[in-house]
């Protein structure tokens, strides 16, 4: 639903998380499941300012710079990556159309302000655990 919203409103809808660094937009881009969310995560329990955990709003402006924008303020985590945060899922809303996951909210003081994107990092996970 996201990205049609997106999408009618002019944005390209981009599958993603996304965050702030040196006030610039990097997305982590993977497959469902494979953890966007749970770096998104990471960041934000940091106090980086997260865009998206699935879905960042694109949009070319003048010159051709892409700037991101914020999506929906929420991080859906399970129960594992709310631990790993220091996160309880106590209190928090399940949401019913995904297995054990819980919404996080977050802070939001500006929906509408854009950043470049500085970044794009393709995430693969191995046995080893996250790689770049």
């Amino acid at each position: 639903v996201a990205m049609i919203v997106s999408t009618t409103l002019g944005y390209t809808a981009f599958h993603a998380a996304s965050v702030v660094i040196n006030n610039k937009a990097v997305l982590f881009c993977a497959n469902s499941g494979m953890g966007k969310s749970s770096v998104a995560a990471y960041f934000y329990s940091r106090g980086y300012i997260v865009l998206s955990d699935d879905v960042v709003n694109l949009k070319i402006e003048d010159k051709g710079i892409i700037n991101a924008f914020p999506s929906v303020p929420r991080i859906k985590l399970n129960e594992e990556s709310l631990n790993q945060i220091g996160k309880s899922s106590e209190g928090l809303a399940k949401i019913p159309t995904l297995h054990n996951k819980f919404s996080l909210p977050m802070l939001r003081s500006d929906m509408h302000k854009k950043y470049p994107v500085g970044a794009v990092v393709l995430l693969q996970f191995s046995g080893e655990g996250i790689q770049w």
